[in-house]
């Protein structure tokens, strides 16, 4: 799968998942500009710890990834959970 496959799968993820979260306790994200830079968090799309685990599990089942290392997601989110980190862990991890 190529990256840009990969990223648009992930950014349908967020939005949707965004969307979600939206209807169901009425918070706002940023998700109209998404792009690979984009941060999850609370500083561009919105984020909040919570929303990232869920998302990131969304990940393992949408890719049939069985389990992404806790190590990785640490240090993507101590680099602010930008999805081109995101993208390259998921593409690391395809079978």
């Amino acid at each position: 799968m190529k990256t840009s496959e990969i990223f648009d799968k992930v950014k349908e993820i967020i939005v949707d998942k965004c969307n979600d979260l939206h209807n169901s306790y009425s918070r706002n994200y940023n998700i109209e500009n998404i792009t690979i830079e984009s941060k999850l968090g609370e500083d561009d799309i919105g984020m909040d710890s919570l929303d990232v685990i869920e998302v990131t599990m969304l990940f393992e089942e949408q890719f049939d990834i069985e389990e992404l290392p806790d190590e990785a997601l640490v240090k993507i989110a101590e680099d602010g959970n930008k999805i081109s980190d995101i993208v390259d862990l998921i593409a690391s991890h395809l079978k």
